[in-house]
Order: structure tokens, then sequence, then C-alpha cells
């Protein structure tokens, strides 16, 4: 358990998700009123099953708010399969950096989620599902 003090907690419960392509890290940060703080991390598959397990882990601590970084392409299965259950914020790595050092999927998750908890994510821009279904046909029309 950790303390602070001098941060405003945005988010008391909030989740970080570090995704892959075959498997995903998240992590629950969940804070008390006195501003102590705990973390519980698991790894879940990327696959539909996964993704779904991963979302009742989430309900099941009571956690709505979840930020995921958008590394790559694989955010995108997760953010679409997650969206009608969560308020989503997609996180350009390039602002949520970590300190140079032993770089793992736990820190980072673990990270997002500090980050997120105390409101100092930049989020990315996300077009509207209806948008980005339309996108995805004339995708599909044009590979045809």
């Amino acid at each position: 358990m950790k303390e602070v003090n001098d941060l405003k907690v945005i988010h008391p419960i909030c989740a970080g998700i570090d995704a892959h392509k075959s498997f995903m890290t998240v992590a629950i940060i969940t804070t008390k009123n006195n501003g102590v703080y705990q973390t519980e991390v698991k790894t879940f598959s990327t696959m539909i099953d996964g993704i779904e397990m991963a979302t009742s882990w989430l309900h099941q601590h009571d956690c709505h708010v979840v930020v995921i970084e958008s590394t790559g392409k694989y955010w995108i299965p997760v953010f679409n399969l997650m969206e009608d259950s969560f308020a989503l914020t997609l996180a350009n790595p390039y602002f949520t950096k970590t300190f140079p050092g032993n770089k793992t999927d736990r820190r980072d998750a673990k990270w997002l989620a500090e980050l997120h908890r105390l409101g100092l994510v930049q989020p990315s821009f996300i077009p509207l599902k209806p948008i980005r279904e339309v996108k995805r046909g004339y995708k599909l029309e044009a590979a045809t």
C-alpha cells in the first residue's frame, strides 16, 4: 500500500491495461478515503473469452474507469469489446512513458492506472462507434 497526499485523486477505482498481441496485463487501483491505495494485477488473453473475463474481473472490483495504452493495433479489439461496459480512455504511449529502468508489463499496467487515478492521462481521439463502423465498412468494400 502507498499513500499520496500531494495530488488529488480523480478516479478512486480505475484500471490500466497494457495490451499485446495475445495477452493483456490489467492493473486495478482501489483508493480508500484516507488516500491509501492498493493495486491488483492480472493477465488475460486478448481473445474474446479473455476480454470477457477481464471485463467480469473489473466489474467484480466495482471498476468502471479504464485506460488502455494505444501501442500498435493490439488495443483495438480490447477497446471495441469493452467500450460499452466502461468509461474508456485511450492513452498515447508518448505521454505515458515510464521512468528508465527495468520495464515489465505489470509495471506498465500499474503506471497507466496510477496516472489515470490522478487524472494525468491525456486521452487520444477516437471517433464515435457508428463512425468507426462506417469507416470499417468502406475499408471492407475497398478490399473486395
